[in-house]
């Protein structure tokens, strides 16, 4: 498995200056220093290899959710998650801001609110079929991925502490509003 690691970090370093399209896997394996047949061993072509990074990242996402109650809301909540984003985010910082970098070659914004829309579905526990709510979370959701971006291009100014410190505050704003709607809703069909 050093290999792997190996070829893992030699793509990072070669796609953070290059487009995926530039990189052949013969390049690659002289970064990495193996025979470009040990490259085949764990990957199918250069995309197979970005997608099973990004699908690693998005695993370890919703992870983080899995233990995640209603609670985050409360001023009180342990700071268990606020910790695991971190760790992710430390985890993953450097990927993270390639990935951005290279949106149109990824699809990683698309792909993060997908992730983040199914878990808040899924903690909220939230309707689909309601447009006032849908459109709560997809302003939410757009403003969540918009910051994370903002935060990757100022990351000299901004520790990330800052950005969760901004961001939670606004998911309860979120909530919140959702919480009305749904409060709404249940009022009209009485």
């Amino acid at each position: 498995m050093k290999a792997r690691v190996v070829i893992i970090d030699a793509f990072w370093q070669l796609y953070k200056e290059k487009s995926i399209k530039q990189i052949t896997v013969t390049e690659l394996m002289t970064k990495a220093g193996y025979h470009r047949s040990v490259f085949y061993q764990y990957f199918r072509d250069i995309y197979d290899l970005l997608k099973q990074e990004q699908d690693a990242f998005f695993e370890e996402v919703d992870n983080l959710w899995q233990d995640v109650s209603i609670e985050i809301l409360n001023e009180n909540y342990s700071t268990v998650l606020i910790e695991k984003i971190n760790e992710l985010s430390l985890k993953y910082d450097f990927k993270v801001g390639i990935l951005l970098k290279h949106n149109d070659e990824t699809d990683f914004k698309n792909r993060f609110n997908n992730t983040l829309r199914k878990n808040l579905y899924n903690l909220l526990k939230l309707q689909e079929n309601d447009a006032k709510v849908k459109l709560a979370l997809e302003v939410y959701i757009s403003g969540q991925l918009e910051s994370l971006v903002y935060f990757h291009r100022h990351k000299n100014k901004l520790d990330f502490k800052d950005y969760l410190e901004v961001t939670k505050s606004i998911f309860r704003t979120c909530v919140k509003q959702i919480e009305e709607s749904h409060s709404k809703n249940e009022e009209n069909h009485d």
